[in-house]
């Protein structure tokens, strides 16, 4: 997240202060009056300072920016459904009818003078279409728009690392995800891996959002709650700086244990010797004391154990 300073404006979820608990919105402007560390105090109203709040919870620049590619085939049925339920639950975070903006288009020319006019303005950009590996396919003919394509229309005058997410069939999946967050335009890049279904993408999309702006989750944990939250086979993918995210799995364990005798009662007694050597103790089953493997033997190896 950008810096944050004193006299700026930001955007504070509710659930993080009590003085925004009835708030209707979701997240609630207020200016910044102190920063102290890693927490700031807000504006509640006529100067007033709130509680402490964590900085990592704000956000400067939470809009969103819905953008729907139809085919008019399948409008009414599928994609209309799924962008109104992902436009009305991001209406619940702004108050500021402003902050989220809808579009629906049919072509490439009206996609660029939508990203043209809002482009700039809007962080967080959502994509509902059918897809395919190449990218985003619209109109009766299904036409796709490449990343090629879409480096040519979503231009920007500096970099500006927009988080795109997408609820299009197989986007996540290939080299299109890669080449997308891998833009001046585009630092994340969000969708699926093979076809899903609208009601999952929905499901999907509102999670990540909620952990995002609302639980103060970065990005990537934002994006494995969410992911963990799909119930079934159907799944999405991640993409960073052009990179697909892969999330390292701790390799599993397995102890060997060996015995060795007790220095106060002479007994064997077993430990670990997969585990760690300062730090780690066992249970004597004689005198009921505690050891640490370097001391088993006599031995005054450890030092953070607090049994020796």
């Amino acid at each position: 997240m950008d810096s944050i300073n004193e006299g700026e404006f930001v955007y504070v979820p509710c659930n993080c202060a009590p003085e925004f608990n009835s708030c209707h919105e979701a997240l609630v402007r207020a200016e910044v009056l102190n920063i102290e560390g890693e927490t700031i105090k807000v504006n509640i109203g006529e100067g007033t300072e709130s509680q402490a709040i964590d900085i990592s919870k704000v956000h400067k620049n939470p809009s969103i920016l819905i953008l729907c590619l139809g085919d008019i085939v399948s409008e009414s049925q599928n994609l209309d459904p799924l962008a109104k339920s992902i436009l009305h639950y991001c209406r619940l975070f702004h108050r500021d009818g402003g902050q989220v903006k809808y579009y629906k288009t049919r072509s490439i020319d009206d996609l660029k003078d939508i990203w043209n006019e809002y482009g700039k303005t809007f962080s967080i950009i959502i994509f509902i279409s059918h897809g395919c590996t190449e990218g985003f396919t619209f109109g009766l003919k299904h036409v796709c728009i490449s990343a090629k394509e879409l480096k040519s229309v979503f231009t920007l005058d500096e970099e500006q690392n927009k988080l795109f997410i997408s609820l299009s069939c197989q986007t996540g999946c290939g080299d299109f995800g890669s080449a997308i967050s891998n833009t001046k335009f585009c630092k994340e890049f969000i969708g699926p891996d093979s076809n899903i279904h609208s009601a999952l993408a929905s499901q999907f999309c509102q999670t990540f959002l909620a952990n995002y702006l609302m639980d103060g989750s970065n990005i990537i944990e934002s994006f494995k709650k969410a992911k963990k939250a799909i119930p079934g086979t159907m799944s999405f993918n991640l993409f960073l700086d052009g990179e697909k995210y892969v999330e390292k799995i701790a390799p599993i364990y397995t102890p060997s244990f060996e015995r060795h005798h007790c220095t106060e009662c002479g007994c064997l007694g077993e430990f670990d010797v997969n585990g760690s050597d300062y730090g780690t103790v066992i249970k004597c089953s004689s005198c009921q004391k505690y050891y640490c493997h370097g001391c088993i033997d006599g031995i005054p190896a450890c030092k953070a154990c607090m049994v020796c």
